[in-house]
């Protein structure tokens, strides 16, 4: 294959899917996970056309045989650098970064297109823009330094949040715009488990817990996790309620029931929307989950009777 014409694909395979597909369908006779892929434009075509997805909004894109594509990519990389030893170096360099960014490894995506950009193709300004935009989520990711206080820790999750998400207004670039919201949220999702964690420690840490997983959720409806957050808040809730018949059995007078039924209540309205959620494996969790909560809710006015 002429070095000029994977250079194009690598940049243009989208136009030149339908054709892949059909080569690909003739040649095959069934998916194989690993398979070598001696031809670096059917690994480019095949990468491009499932890992399309936004990776903010949608889960990782999985191949043919249900492999995560990034990870997939990468296995068959090694496979073709085994086989052809330094052909076409740049092309395969700058595939490896993209599947690396896919799986969160930003760190791992620059090296492959700093060293990618050595090379005088016409990859190399894309190569350098994107190791540029890796190197800013990492400054952000590694800006934490030493925190000594639970407090502290809170502070910076909560900066890094903030800058990850003006990444993401500032950026013009869709794709990068979307790995930095996953990094906010991921961020965010932190921050709200430390919170949790730590409720004891903090002044008002149970009210500040529940706010943030309530933030969480309502900011990440759109997020290929926002269901996980809603699952997260309303176990959470139904985590304070026992808390509350344990600390304070329904049987005495110190019971709160009224915040005992308010916390059971949310829980069951997240449990019940999340189960509705039609092609969702989160719905078969919300429907078990549900029948839980709706006994203990039972057992609650049974003892406070």
């Amino acid at each position: 294959m002429n070095p000029v014409h994977v250079r194009l694909a690598v940049r243009l395979v989208p136009l030149l899917i339908g054709l892949l597909l059909g080569a690909c369908a003739r040649t095959r006779s069934g998916p194989d996970a690993y398979s070598p892929h001696e031809n670096l434009l059917s690994i480019a075509a095949e990468f491009e056309l499932l890992a399309s997805r936004d990776p903010y909004a949608q889960h990782p894109a999985v191949e043919l045989t249900g492999q995560n594509i990034a990870r997939a990519t990468l296995v068959r990389l090694a496979n073709y650098g085994t086989l052809h030893p330094g052909r076409f170096a740049p092309e395969v360099l700058t595939l490896k970064g993209r599947a690396y960014e896919r799986l969160g490894d930003y760190e791992g995506a620059r090296r492959a297109y700093i060293e990618a950009a050595e090379f005088d193709t016409p990859l190399r300004e894309d190569c350098l823009r994107r190791a540029a935009l890796d190197e800013r989520l990492l400054a952000v990711r590694e800006s934490a330094g030493r925190m000594a206080t639970i407090e502290e820790m809170l502070r910076t999750l909560q900066r890094q949040a903030a800058e990850f998400n003006r990444l993401a207004q500032e950026w013009s670039d869709p794709e990068y715009r979307a790995y930095a919201r996953v990094e906010a949220e991921s961020t965010e999702v932190r921050r709200a488990e430390l919170l949790v964690a730590g409720r004891w420690l903090l002044a008002d840490g149970e009210t500040q817990a529940l706010e943030a997983l309530r933030d969480l959720v309502a900011a990440h409806s759109g997020s290929r996790r926002g269901l996980e957050h809603a699952l997260r808040l309303a176990r959470y809730c139904r985590e304070l309620a026992e808390e509350e018949m344990r600390l304070h059995p329904p049987e005495t007078l110190d019971f709160n029931a009224d915040r005992a039924r308010r916390l059971l209540d949310e829980s069951l309205d997240i449990l019940q929307r999340v189960s509705q959620a039609d092609g969702r494996p989160e719905r078969l969790l919300a429907a078990r989950e549900l029948d839980a909560v709706l006994a203990l809710r039972d057992l609650l006015e049974r003892r406070a009777a």
